[in-house]
């Protein structure tokens, strides 16, 4: 998936990319460098199918919602054993949440409101 410029997406993707490194730096003060293990595991497979199926139903039905997209999104990464592939699913995760929130900014009237709306389909891969 390709990166789009802010005037495309209808505002400043920094702003809240700035707002995340914000938090992450947070986090680092609280807490310092964690280096947990994954504890990703097939086990999860199942569920990422399921979620991934109510999913392309509520897209092909035109009834998408962020919560759905985020969850299959989610249990992709939760099933992702493989290091390289676990960082790509986890970038999709990261990409979503930005997304969802740049729809609640538009949503609010933040940002640019002169662009069509991102809707959650045209946010998935």
């Amino acid at each position: 998936m390709g990166v789009l410029a802010p005037a495309v997406r209808g505002m400043d993707i920094n702003q809240v990319l700035e707002e995340i490194a914000a938090e992450r730096r947070a986090q680092d003060a609280k807490w310092g460098m964690q280096d947990w293990q994954s504890g990703t595991s097939e086990a999860w497979a199942a569920a990422c199918a399921a979620s991934k199926a109510r999913c392309d139903e509520a897209d092909g039905a035109g009834v998408p919602t962020w919560a759905m997209i985020l969850e299959e999104e989610s249990l992709e990464v939760l099933s992702e054993t493989d290091p390289v592939k676990l960082r790509e699913e986890l970038i999709q995760v990261a990409a979503v949440a930005v997304a969802w929130i740049e729809s609640l900014d538009r949503q609010q009237g933040h940002g640019s409101r002169g662009t069509a709306a991102l809707t959650p389909s045209r946010a998935r891969r």
